[in-house]
């Protein structure tokens, strides 16, 4: 028996070194491979039931030749294994593997990347594929091509049934309203896939933009399922930054409480086929608009209402503290030649009984401050002793 009969091919290979073995959070139970030009392949195998072995083998195949952006599964393998008196059937797939995620849209081509992904969403939705838990996790960059994983293909899981398992960590979540609604109530499936996924895909690009992530903004409530008062804010953070305001607005409505306010697959692929929607990219191309203090920015009132005026003053620079109160003084002052200018104090009585209180608040002051009372009592006294003098000296020369 030659050694190309061998399964799986990469694992009898001199080409390939095991490098690590993991359960990884997409691919699942894998084996990593490496050969000396630094590719890298992880092999997954499935034991399944004869009847099943042939259909998940063709569905493969098939689901391998379509020109989208999954991630690329090199080789498909069946393998028949007898032990004692049971057969067991494997299914080995060797996929291309990478630890590069997807963190900003510096990484990428914007439009490129928006109209190879939501074709590939389209393509999963025909397909009647869940992809409600759809998020930035799952998007994974070969050279210069993003890739999707799709997840239900290796844990023959929905999305949904992964979501109801409880067991997705918080940075995954970018579930749509409609979607925790059905997880709030325990409930089966009630909501259109492709409006929910726009929710998530909108969600994406607002992270890509920002470089915050959901999970980082604060916007899930994940006790009970729903968003925040920050998911507001976040949205205003999204708008700090310089772009075209039709491809803002088309974002903007992709993460819309209501789904049909959302648009379609269609409707984005017949937008972004316009290069001219992301020629006016962030001005300054650097990621310095997230770090901007965005705890009190204005929301676009799509949870709760805020008001905008209301300021805490102690994430303020002394420079903006110096400022507010300088303001305050000069605020004081008008009000106050605002009222010097009335009727009645333009009158020469009230400007004299004024000018007669100054003098007297002066004259207090000056009073308390240099101790003058105890400074007239002596001068008095040493008048006293000389009139005392004088007339003991007049009485004398009589």
């Amino acid at each position: 028996m030659g050694n190309t009969e061998l399964k799986p091919q990469i694992v009898h290979s001199n080409q390939w070194v095991m490098v690590k073995q993991l359960n990884h959070v997409l691919y699942g139970p894998i084996k990593v491979f490496k050969n000396c030009q630094e590719k890298y392949q992880c092999l997954r195998t499935f034991t399944v039931q004869e009847d099943e072995a042939n259909k998940i083998s063709e569905e493969f195949e098939k689901l391998n030749k379509e020109q989208y952006n999954l991630v690329k599964i090199n080789k498909i393998e069946h393998e028949i294994e007898s032990q004692l008196c049971s057969t067991f059937h494997k299914i080995h797939l060797t996929i291309d593997y990478t630890e590069k995620h997807l963190k900003n849209i510096y990484q990428i081509n914007m439009q490129k990347f928006s109209i190879e992904i939501l074709r590939t969403l389209a393509f999963l939705d025909s397909r009647k594929t869940d992809t409600c838990q759809f998020c930035l996790s799952k998007l994974l960059i070969f050279g210069d091509q993003v890739r999707i994983v799709e997840q239900q293909l290796f844990s023959h899981q929905s999305d949904y049934q992964r979501i109801l398992s409880g067991e997705l960590k918080c940075e995954d979540w970018y579930f749509a309203p409609e979607v925790m609604k059905c997880l709030r109530m325990n409930d089966q499936k009630q909501f259109n896939n492709e409006k929910a996924t726009i929710f998530n895909f909108g969600l994406i690009l607002i992270a890509l933009y920002t470089e915050v992530t959901p999970y980082e903004a604060e916007i899930y409530n994940y006790e009970k399922c729903c968003l925040t008062e920050k998911f507001d804010k976040y949205l205003k953070l999204f708008t700090q930054f310089n772009l075209n305001k039709k491809l803002e607005k088309l974002i903007l409505a992709c993460v819309s409480f209501t789904p049909d306010k959302r648009p379609t697959y269609s409707q984005l692929l017949d937008e972004f086929s316009n290069p001219q929607i992301f020629e006016q990219q962030v001005e300054d191309q650097s990621p310095s608009p997230q770090k901007v203090d965005s705890t009190y920015l204005v929301p676009t009132n799509q949870l709760v209402s805020f008001n905008p005026t209301v300021m805490d003053e102690r994430v303020l620079s002394d420079t903006t503290n110096k400022k507010l109160n300088d303001n305050k003084i000069l605020m004081k002052k008008i009000d106050q030649e605002k009222h010097q200018n009335t009727p009645i104090c333009q009158s020469p009585k009230f400007r004299q009984e004024s000018l007669q209180t100054q003098t007297t608040i002066g004259n207090l002051r000056s009073t308390k401050l240099y101790n003058l009372e105890s400074l007239q009592k002596q001068d008095r006294n040493k008048q006293n002793q000389s009139k005392s003098k004088q007339k003991i000296n007049q009485n004398k020369k009589f």
